[in-house]
């Protein structure tokens, strides 16, 4: 919670790539202190920043993509913010079935030392990836804002930059017309429009959270054990089970931008 909410600040005053930066080195510094931890409260001290890092990623991700994304895939795109994470779960699930197998003091100590690489890889990453063209418009970098739009919309059939022209009107008309506008948490909740809009995504999170979708899928082997299943069918059982909610996650990806929001919620709340 933490860490989504200091998440704002950083990325709409130093950028995207500065706030998923930001992120990626408490990672690297939280996975290394918990791999390296000496007593429990080093580890929790260790986990707690982790976490810190793990909420301005998981809020900031999906903006930076609806905000490179055509309009025409926004929604399968930012539905790849979903679908990684599964694939995170994946991978961590067949690499506690893997560590199983290791017969050594250290061997807890391997899953915080893959955490700590794959944050390396994220920082690395940012070197390629280029800043949202709608936060540069917005601190007044708008040349800047124009190549990334065009390296975003280059392709054969709009050698003119056709497409990138028009998402950078669109971006211009709608940031000057909210600079003519307050903003911050204040003026939602005094705002109808804007607190019924607030209330619907908070409520929709809170409820979908509420499911125990996360508890199921970090204690999935105990849920296992309870019922009787051997450790290591335990831990290939969760393998199976983050298979299934990423087949779930591609389903919603396709589906999202033909079937529309709202029928794909209800549909899936029916399922439940």
């Amino acid at each position: 919670m933490i860490g989504s909410i200091i998440q704002a600040p950083i990325s709409n005053r130093f950028g995207r790539r500065i706030a998923t930066g930001s992120a990626a080195s408490l990672t690297i510094i939280s996975g290394a202190l918990q791999a390296g931890s000496v007593n429990i409260a080093m580890f929790i001290a260790s986990r707690c920043l982790c976490g810190v890092g793990a909420g301005i990623v998981i809020t900031n991700c999906p903006m930076y993509m609806s905000e490179i994304s055509p309009p025409h895939i926004c929604g399968m795109l930012v539905g790849n913010h979903a679908i990684s994470i599964v694939y995170g779960y994946i991978l961590s699930s067949l690499m506690a079935l893997a560590f199983h197998y290791v017969d050594a003091p250290y061997q807890w100590r391997l899953q915080f030392v893959l955490l700590t690489f794959f944050g390396v890889v994220l920082l690395i990453s940012l070197v390629a990836l280029p800043e949202s063209p709608r936060w540069l418009f917005e601190v007044g970098r708008a040349d800047e804002a124009w190549e990334v739009l065009k390296n975003l919309h280059q392709s054969k059939t709009d050698t003119e930059g056709q497409m990138a022209s028009t998402e950078m009107a669109q971006i211009r008309a709608q940031i000057d017309t909210e600079k003519a506008l307050p903003r911050g948490y204040m003026h939602i909740i005094r705002s109808p429009h804007l607190r019924h809009r607030a209330i619907c995504s908070i409520l929709t999170w809170i409820t979908g959270q509420s499911t125990g979708i996360l508890v199921i899928a970090n204690f999935t082997p105990v849920l296992f054990a309870k019922l009787g299943y051997s450790l290591v069918l335990q831990l290939a059982l969760s393998v199976v089970w983050t298979v299934c909610a990423l087949l779930g996650c591609y389903v919603n990806a396709v589906l999202m931008d033909r079937v529309g929001r709202i029928k794909l919620l209800g549909k899936c709340l029916k399922f439940l």
